[in-house]
């Protein structure tokens, strides 16, 4: 829409300009060739005057001799019939010339000028495009209503949710509340030196959903002293003594123990290409290496938080 206006905005000073140079040559064709004849009448008029003064030269004594003298009115005299019919003329010559002066007409030719079809001015430009202008608006603002609408049924939506998460949350024990912390496992060995049913694992998705988010962290984690450990055994296989350069357990994160003893009970994949360990109790809970289970690389992020078992291949 703003480049549509800019457009707009340039086409009308295009018009602008296109009807101020139509109305100066209309201009110019009307009163070009008034302003030459004129211009042109300059040295005309300069023989006229001549003309006129060597006229009014002539006339002046005639008429003074014949006007001038009122009293000679009296007397009689034999003159020339034709001096009177001459004298006339001349009156009404000096008279033609002079009421000629006032009165001047100009001919010229006018070019014609073809008509032109399917042409618009800049009003009716404007008036069309302020039509279609209201015509998208129109469009625009019933598609706003639309998304608003929607808007305000996923906002709606939202609430209810949070409503019944939060109530099934309150309600039901076993919805999402798989969160274990390591004080279980502390109540977990002395229930388990006291001969009662220890409460590990709850769930066996807790053991999968710890897999996966350790599989990714690993994978997904730069270079660390552990890492470098494991690429480079005989030049770095000192930083053992470092607990960032032991290895951790898959399911529990428990660092690996220096002493061979506790060491023994850790139990490392067969696969070679497994990096992971489990720790004893980790190893007794799940039965085996969860990174290496063929089920594990095909769950999503949604799978791996689901109640469901893993398909197995």
């Amino acid at each position: 829409m703003g480049l549509n206006a800019k457009e707009v905005v340039r086409v009308f000073a295009c018009s602008k300009e296109l009807s101020f140079n139509l109305s100066k040559i209309r201009h110019n064709q009307l009163y070009r060739p008034l302003n030459k004849a004129l211009v042109s009448f300059k040295k005309e008029v300069e023989d006229i005057k001549g003309a006129m003064s060597s006229i009014r030269e002539v006339i002046f004594p005639i008429e003074y001799e014949i006007e001038g003298m009122a009293y000679l009115d009296l007397m009689e005299a034999d003159i020339d019939p034709g001096l009177g019919e001459g004298y006339t003329y001349l009156k009404k010559a000096g008279e033609f010339l002079n009421k000629g002066l006032k009165n001047i007409h100009l001919q010229t030719k006018v070019t014609y000028i073809r008509d032109l079809y399917d042409i618009q001015d800049a009003k009716e430009t404007g008036d069309r495009v302020l039509h279609a202008f209201k015509e998208k608006y129109v469009a625009i603002e019933s598609l706003i209503i639309i998304v608003n609408f929607f808007l305000a049924l996923l906002f709606i939506r939202i609430l209810i949710a949070a409503y019944s998460y939060h109530e099934h949350y309150l309600t039901a024990i076993d919805f999402d509340n798989v969160y274990i912390t390591n004080y279980f496992k502390k109540i977990d060995e002395k229930r388990e030196k006291k001969k009662e049913l220890y409460l590990l694992p709850l769930n066996k998705k807790t053991l999968r959903r710890k897999a996966v988010q350790t599989v990714r962290a690993h994978y997904l984690s730069g270079e660390n002293l552990l890492s470098l450990r494991i690429r480079y055994p005989n030049l770095l296989g000192w930083l053992v003594v470092f607990p960032a350069a032991r290895m951790k357990c898959l399911i529990c994160e428990e660092t690996q123990p220096r002493r061979s003893e506790v060491k023994s009970q850790w139990q490392k994949c067969n696969n070679p290409l497994c990096p992971f360990v489990l720790c004893g109790e980790c190893t007794a809970d799940a039965g085996g290496c969860l990174a290496c289970d063929p089920a594990l690389a095909l769950l999503s992020d949604i799978d791996s938080l689901s109640d469901e078992p893993p398909r197995r291949y």
